[in-house]
């Protein structure tokens, strides 16, 4: 159950920063993080599958 709620803050935490940081932030340095945080969840999606 500590699991559940580190999982939850850390999501609300997550999501405050986005929302007050990134749009302070260039839109390359974004779209960069968009694309390795997806290439990350495929490689380790197919890991998972393997």
């Amino acid at each position: 159950m500590t699991g559940t709620f580190i999982n939850i803050a850390t999501v609300i935490i997550g999501g405050i920063l986005g929302c007050l940081l990134g749009s302070k932030l260039p839109e390359r340095v974004r779209q960069t993080v968009v694309t390795g945080l997806g290439l990350f969840t495929l490689a380790y999606g197919i890991s998972m599958f393997i």
